[in-house]
């Protein structure tokens, strides 16, 4: 738990290294969590507050150090600093930041309570869209320089998209972002790079299977799948 605590209070300080391992320790495929998966959740909160995270009766593995992790996570208000840093006219984002903050809960977003989907990430989703639609042309130019095959732009929606599967108008927010991951798509394709060029073209080999209805399994992700190139 130490670990969470210091996610907790160095989540809005931009430690890219810090968050990728936040990523890793929040993914329920990883090898930990598979491994300890029949585990059930032990972690109280304090005063009987609202779970942030919680073990549905039909899921199973339990995964209850991930449940666990979560609430301690939100407990020590981590979850409150990630809408601030969204939502703070005083904070700069850039692309590789909100893909760094998102893709944690992107992961986990089954064992997310609904509650918390709603009360901390339905303004962020909301968000997000208006921030990406903004970039401008040197922007794009940048990420084509940076962008790696599983931190892309697309990759930005693509946790969007599993966190607004929980919100109760789901298909509507889901059917927008995918109309939004189209459209990087093909602003992508409109820069001068050839490997931008590639990459977009990945992306919508990736995202076809994607368009049927939310796959509610942590195990089989439709977006995952191998791209045109390697």
């Amino acid at each position: 738990m130490l670990f969470i605590q210091l996610c907790a209070f160095k989540i809005d300080d931009d430690c890219f290294p810090l968050l990728d391992v936040l990523s890793f320790v929040m993914n329920p495929t990883g090898r930990y969590h598979q491994a300890n998966h029949n585990r059930t959740s032990l972690y109280h909160l304090k005063n009987d507050s609202e779970p942030f995270a919680a073990t549905m009766e039909y899921r199973f593995p339990q995964r209850g150090w991930l449940v666990d992790f979560i609430n301690k996570f939100g407990e020590l208000g981590g979850f409150d600093k990630i809408l601030n840093r969204f939502t703070s006219s005083e904070t700069k984002l850039t692309i590789s930041v909100v893909i760094a903050l998102l893709k944690p809960w992107g992961l986990c977003y089954e064992y997310l309570t609904q509650s918390t989907i709603e009360k901390y990430f339905a303004r962020i989703i909301e968000f997000v869209p208006l921030f990406l639609n903004q970039l401008t042309e040197n922007d794009f130019k940048v990420e084509v320089k940076t962008e790696s095959k599983n931190d892309s732009l697309s990759a930005v929606i693509k946790w969007l998209r599993h966190l607004a599967s929980r919100l109760p108008d789901s298909d509507r927010a889901c059917r927008d972002l995918d109309e939004l991951r189209l459209k990087m798509i093909l602003r992508l394709l409109q820069t001068n790079s050839f490997s931008g060029k590639m990459n977009a073209l990945n992306e919508v080999h990736k995202l076809l299977p994607s368009l049927t209805p939310i796959h509610r399994s942590t195990l089989s992700r439709p977006d995952d799948n191998e791209g045109l190139t390697p």
